[in-house]
Order: C-alpha cells, then structure tokens, then sequence
C-alpha cells in the first residue's frame, strides 16, 4: 500500500488548471494528499512521511523494515564500488 501511495504521490498532472496551491517543488500531484487519506485510511503526513523516505531512498524506514540484515546505504554502495571494478568475481567473492 505505501509503494501504491508513493506511486501516486509521484504521478504529476501538467496540464491541469486546479484552483488548489501547488508543491513546493512547483509539481501539481494528479491525486491529493487528502484524497489518497480518504482512499487509503491513512493520515495524511504519513504519506508525505513515506515520499520523503523514497526520495532519499530510505528503503529499510520506507517498508518499516528493522532487521539487522538490511543493508545500509553505505554498503550498498561499497558493493556496488567492488562489483563494478572487479565484474568477474562472483558474489561470495565480493
């Protein structure tokens, strides 16, 4: 349900004239937070909550995710540094 509302939330409607304020990035969201907090039973900061984290690509806070086994972004990155300068290794290498 959070991807779908994020989903949502990121869908723009460029040619629609509404008489509503826009973002403060300037967008105009073809759905409205409160309409997708009626749709969804949701309050309406928590789906500004789980935009924020999928912009910053909180991945593990965006899916309430609190296992010691996420990986961090930090190491996602590390691995990905190693992977991309040694293709040939194989996963249990790197």
């Amino acid at each position: 349900m959070r991807l779908l509302i994020v989903f949502l939330n990121l869908l723009d409607a460029s040619t629609a004239s509404r008489g509503s304020r826009r973002t403060r990035e300037g967008r105009t969201p073809l759905v409205r937070h409160c309409q997708m907090a009626e749709w969804f039973d949701e309050p309406q900061p928590h789906s500004s909550l789980w935009l924020r984290r999928w912009l910053a690509g909180d991945w593990a806070s965006l899916l309430s995710l609190q296992s010691s086994e996420v990986l961090t972004s930090g190491l996602v990155e590390r691995i990905v540094t190693v992977f991309a300068a040694f293709p040939t290794w194989c996963h249990e290498r790197v």
